[in-house]
């Protein structure tokens, strides 16, 4: 029998279903409920309540886009740092030149020395950041998210009509800080 901190958060986002209806006609959102019972409890339910926005009749030209890339020592295993890399870089080459990216290293702090900033995608400082991407230490997702997010309240302040984006590329496992789910 699993007890509830044996599953692990990406876990239980993996087993949900995802492909929520989107909204027909005049609707903006359209929200869909499921009612079980809990895997880890037959006596407790579970709740699932599902939003899908409508898409909008016109994308804004500009996107920024925060970037929370582990760098801590278990990334250094079974590829995943050279994948996370090439993620990153295949990201960025799908940038315009009008839209900023900002990308934050994480491993028990953040990593401040490759911290970029609502950079062009050609700046050289986005290069740079990543290929000095090492991993070392432990992992403190909520230190990286936390500043990733900061980035991007930040770049919604600056350009409050572009889309803003947040992308966390970890292997999820966070040991220090807050670990909880």
């Amino acid at each position: 029998v699993l007890e509830p901190d044996d599953v692990r958060v990406e876990e239980w986002l993996n087993a949900l279903r995802w492909d929520y209806p989107r909204p027909e006609g005049e609707e903006t959102f359209q929200l869909d409920l499921t009612i079980t019972t809990d895997p880890l409890d037959p006596e407790a339910w579970l709740a699932l309540i599902g939003l899908s926005a409508a898409a909008p009749r016109e994308l804004p030209a500009r996107r920024y886009v925060s970037v929370v890339l582990d760098a801590s020592g278990s990334m250094g295993h079974d590829n995943k740092l050279n994948t996370a890399r090439t993620l990153v870089e295949t990201l960025i080459s799908r940038l315009s030149e009008e839209d900023r990216i900002s990308l934050v290293q994480f491993s028990q702090v953040v990593l401040g020395e490759y911290t970029v900033r609502h950079a062009a995608p050609d700046d050289e400082a986005l290069t740079s950041s990543l290929r000095e991407f090492q991993p070392n230490q432990s992992t403190n997702a909520e230190a990286g998210l936390r500043k990733g997010y900061e980035l991007a309240l930040e770049g919604r302040r600056q350009d409050p009509d572009a889309l803003h984006y947040v992308f966390f590329i970890s292997d999820g496992v966070a040991n220090v800080g807050d670990t909880r789910a």
